[in-house]
C-alpha cells in the first residue's frame, strides 16, 4: 500500500515548494526530508522495526498477559522509547513521539489479531511516514507564504 505512494515526492514537490528554511533549521530531523532515497531506506528500517515489534509482542503474549494488557504495555513502552527524540529534535519531534504512541496501538493490534497482521503493520507504518512527511511539507510550504 505504501509503495503506491513512491512517486508522491515528485508529484508533491510540483504542487508545494520545498520548505528550505524548515529543513535548514531542523538539520537533525532527517525524517522531515522527503525524497525517494528516504522512502526506500525507511522501508527497510520499518521492516527491522516491525520484526522487533513482533518479537517483543510475542514475548509479552508468551508471558501470559492478555492481548489487551500486551497492547497497553507495549504502547507505553514504545512511546517512551521515542521520547529521546525530543532532546535531539526539539518540539517538532513531539509529532513523531505522538505518532509512535498511536502507531504502537495500531501495529500491536494488527499483529496480534489478524492473519498477515505483520504485513498490514508494515504497510501502516510506511504510510504513516509518508503521510507525516506530506503533512509537514504542506504545513511548512503554506507557512512560508
Amino acid at each position: 500500500m505504501g509503495l503506491i505512494l513512491l512517486p508522491s515526492p515528485k508529484l508533491f514537490k510540483k504542487k508545494f515548494p520545498i520548505p528550505e528554511k524548515m529543513l535548514k533549521r531542523h538539520k537533525s530531523t532527517y525524517f522531515l526530508d522527503f525524497n525517494h532515497r528516504f522512502i526506500i531506506t525507511k522501508f527497510f528500517d520499518i521492516i527491522l522495526q516491525q520484526i522487533t515489534i513482533m518479537v517483543l509482542l510475542q514475548m509479552l503474549v508468551s508471558s501470559g498477559l492478555s492481548y489487551g494488557r500486551v497492547i497497553i504495555l507495549f504502547s507505553v513502552t514504545f512511546a517512551l522509547i521515542h521520547v529521546p527524540l525530543l532532546l535531539i529534535a526539539g518540539r517538532i519531534a513531539l509529532f513523531h513521539v505522538t505518532a509512535a504512541f498511536i502507531g504502537s496501538f495500531v501495529f500491536s493490534f494488527l499483529i496480534l489479531n489478524f492473519n498477515y497482521g505483520f504485513v498490514y503493520s508494515i504497510a501502516a507504518h510506511l504510510m504513516g511516514y509518508i503521510l507525516g512527511r506530506l503533512f509537514f511539507w504542506f504545513y511548512f510550504s503554506k507557512k512560508s507564504d
